[in-house]
């Protein structure tokens, strides 16, 4: 079913409503506001002013909240805490001793290797481990990877 404006044309297609929601839109409000706004339109059926508000916010927030990935200390906590088990369960699940573990998640040390076919096994993401979103990830990075992913199998059998 769709919307008609005020004009008695389809919503989408009333040239008049949609400069009207431009003008709206472009209106100098706060990032709250427009909240506030867009909650109000969610009943309304007046879709280009949501549209377009929306599509301000989205911009704003991508900008404004960019969420930075997690370091391997933040998703080995993550992950352990996910999985409901201390130190010493995933240290065993992953089959590395405590110590190693504790060093791993404190980040007093970087995983070699045999470590990232380790915490890979126990759900550690590639991404994190060899840092795929950091633009200094090498054609040699994904070398390890591969060989990451190899061995981890082999842990998971």
């Amino acid at each position: 079913m769709k919307t008609i404006c005020k004009h008695a044309y389809p919503a989408d297609l009333c040239g008049t409503c949609h400069l009207i929601a431009k003008e709206k839109a472009n209106r100098i409000m706060t990032h709250a506001e427009k909240l506030k706004r867009i909650e109000a339109l969610m009943a309304s059926p007046d879709v280009i002013e949501l549209d377009a508000l929306t599509a301000e916010v989205e911009a704003f927030e991508k900008v404004t909240y960019q969420i930075e990935p997690p370091t391997i200390p933040e998703a080995m906590k993550f992950r352990r805490e996910q999985m409901k088990e201390n130190q010493r369960e995933i240290s065993m699940r992953a089959g590395m001793s405590l110590n190693r573990w504790k060093h791993l998640e404190s980040g007093k040390n970087k995983p070699s290797i045999a470590d990232a076919r380790k915490l890979y096994a126990v759900g550690i993401p590639i991404s994190v481990i060899f840092g795929e979103n950091n633009p200094d990830h090498t054609v040699a990075a994904n070398d390890m990877i591969a060989a990451v992913k190899g061995g981890a199998d082999e842990i998971r059998r």
